[in-house]
């Protein structure tokens, strides 16, 4: 699938083809001509996309060989990319949740640690000793 195809970046960097996608496209705003409402609208330029992913852009036969765009292929191919995203996020959701018990458990031992530590400085400094001596 898209998100497990691997493309390199232009410094050389090993990426996914989902990112690789990702940076490519570019979402423009713009106001339709002829549209009545005349209300913005959000997009992207079909030569644009053609440069891309050329296979979701078909020219027409009419005099101005007007580029089309097959939406359902762009949303398709955005959802195979908001999935591999949605899944790498979980994998390290979970490795934070490890990591996260991993140093609970850690501190808890120091905090034992020190707590004995503390009781063995109580013990000497009661038996008569100098506490001055223990605590340096």
């Amino acid at each position: 699938t898209l998100g497990r195809l691997q493309a390199e970046h232009a410094d050389g960097r090993s990426l996914d083809l989902a990112s690789w996608l990702l940076e490519r496209l570019r979402p423009v705003s713009y106001i339709m001509l002829r549209d009545g409402v005349g209300g913005r609208r959000f997009g992207f330029l079909a030569e644009d996309l053609e440069r891309v992913v050329p296979d979701m852009v078909r020219r027409s036969d009419d005099a101005m060989r007007t580029r089309k765009v097959y939406m359902l292929d762009l949303v398709a191919v955005l959802v195979v990319v908001a999935q591999h995203h949605h899944a790498v996020l979980a994998a390290l959701e979970a490795r934070s949740d490890q990591t996260q018990l991993a140093l609970e458990a850690r501190i808890s031992a120091l905090e034992h640690v020190v707590a004995t530590l503390a009781q063995r400085v109580h013990v000497c400094c009661r038996v008569g000793n100098s506490c001055s001596g223990a605590m340096a």
